[in-house]
Formats: C-alpha cells, structure tokens, sequence
C-alpha cells in the first residue's frame, strides 16, 4: 500500500474532517479552537476560521449558502460566512461541550447533539431554538434525519436509539440498539435502512420498515470513535484507539485494517468524487490516501 499524503493540519488533535461536494476543499476542525481549509491537488492551507474559545468538535456544511455550522466545547454553535469569511451568529442553548451538527435534508432543521444529552432542533429560517429532545442520559452523538423528514433518530450514552416524529418532535419510538452507548448514526438506501454503531464494537444494519437488524458485523478493536459512509454509499469507514477500517456496505465484509503510529483515530472523510480517503488523528495530522489502494 502506497503512503499517504500527509498535511501538518492543527496544533491539537483534528477532531472533524470533511470534502466539500466537488472533492476539492477539506475542511478540519481541531482542538486548537481553528477551523482551517485546504485545497486540492496538493491540499495545500487556503483559510480558517477563528472565534471558538475552545476546542471544534464537529461541524456541518450548507454549500448552496455558503454558511458553515460549527460545534464546540465552547457550548456554542457558530454560523459561518464563507464568502466574507466571517461569524455571522453564535447559537447558545447547550450546558456542555457540543459533539455533533446534522442539517436536515430539506435544509429546514439543525439538530446539535451534546454530552448535556439533549439533541436541540434550531429553525433555520428564522435561526432559533425549534425544540429539545430530552431523552439521553449524556454524549448524544448520533443523530441522523429520515430522508423525507418524518422523523430524526437519535443515540446516546444508553442503550437505546429513539425516534422522534417530525414536525411535532415527539418521541414515537424507542429501539434497543447497543449493549453500552449508541455513537454513530446513518441512514443510506433512500432510508430504507440505517446504520448504527456502538461501544459493544458491533456495526449493526438495520431495516427502517419495521426495525429489523438485517447484519451485525464485529469490529475487532475497542475504543471506538467514529463510523463515516461514502456519498456513493459504496464504503463505511470505523475509526479505533489507532487504527481504522473500511468496509464494503454492499458485501458488509472489511475490506481494510490499518495501524497508524498515533492513538486517537477520531474522524475520516471520503471524497465524493470517490478517490480518496481522509483520516483525522491526535497528532495533529491529516492524512489522505487513494482509496482505491484501500478497497
């Protein structure tokens, strides 16, 4: 296997990586507090982003506006200009560090998930506080819209997914998911099935007709951290302690098992375009690697 590109990215871990839709920006957010953008071929520094006061732990991106969404420690949910390059409007609601932004697919909601538990639903028209989801004990990060926005499902620190019917954002279903915590969350197949990964390290898929778990599939490694699928749907990637897999969803077999030096393997991000595969870690790097030397 060929070795990767390797860019000296923050000054802190990288906790958040993602391609803009044409594969030609990668955006990263660190614990540095900066949100910084870099542009292909080379992936060379463009710009960041300044105004956190603590660390970026996740972020969301409205590409048709313009507007970039960011999460921090700091409690704060941040509304970026990415034309002027400027903070637009800080959203305050969450008492602890937020960890997850999710735009819905109408572009209507912003849901934020916290280690405060709650999943907050903001309106995006008008830019406020639409609803509190209320049912996490804590570390609310999985979260993901159905396709039509009927509903959102969430997962948190507990052992059970819950989905909240829209537009009333009432609790309509609760589904045991994982033995410990739900961490990631994702629909694919026009939402006709989900995907959902815990601590019990175990990658299940389920059926979003009736809930059904269609495959479970063993992660080896422990500390999990992140689970990311590819625009195509093709590949889902699993982050560890210091490594990270990628798996065909198709086949749902792993298709590669890497060990990188540094431990913290938080976040990784497929281009859209299909050819390449990013991995954000503790040592302050990014790496990116063709993905076809991956599958």
């Amino acid at each position: 296997m060929t070795e990767p590109l390797i860019i000296d990215a923050h000054e802190s871990h990288v906790t958040h990586i993602d391609f803009t839709k044409d594969s030609n920006v990668l955006i990263s957010a660190g614990m540095d507090n900066a949100i910084r953008f870099w542009k292909a071929p080379d992936w060379e520094y463009s710009f960041e982003l300044d105004g956190h006061t603590k660390s970026v732990n996740t972020f969301a991106l409205d590409e048709v506006d313009r507007v970039l969404y960011t999460g921090s420690s700091d409690n704060t949910i941040k509304l970026w200009d990415l034309s002027e390059r400027k903070e637009i409007l800080s959203l305050k609601g969450h008492k602890k560090p937020i960890i997850k932004l999710v735009i819905s697919p109408a572009k209507a909601l912003l849901a934020s998930g916290s280690y405060d538990g709650d999943i907050r639903l903001w309106s995006l028209e008008n830019l406020v506080e639409y609803s509190v989801l209320n049912g996490h004990p804590s570390h609310s990060t999985g979260i993901s819209f159905a396709p039509d926005c009927s509903y959102i499902i969430t997962g948190g620190m507990d052992k059970n997914m819950l989905i909240w019917e829209l537009p009333s954002a009432t609790l309509k279903k609760k589904i045991q998911s994982h033995k410990d915590a739900t961490l990631a969350i994702h629909h694919f197949a026009k939402g006709k099935k989900l995907i959902s990964i815990g601590l019990d390290q175990i990658i299940r898929i389920w059926k979003t007709s009736d809930w059904s778990i269609e495959k479970k599939l063993k992660v080896k490694h422990k500390k999990i951290n992140s689970l990311t699928i590819s625009p195509n749907e093709k590949y889902v990637a699993t982050t560890c302690d210091n490594n990270f897999q990628v798996w065909s969803l198709k086949e749902e077999e792993l298709l590669s098992d890497i060990t990188i030096k540094p431990k913290g393997v938080y976040t990784t991000a497929f281009s859209p375009d299909g050819k390449l595969f990013a991995v954000g870690s503790a040592d302050k790097k990014i790496r990116i690697w063709k993905l076809k030397d991956l599958v």
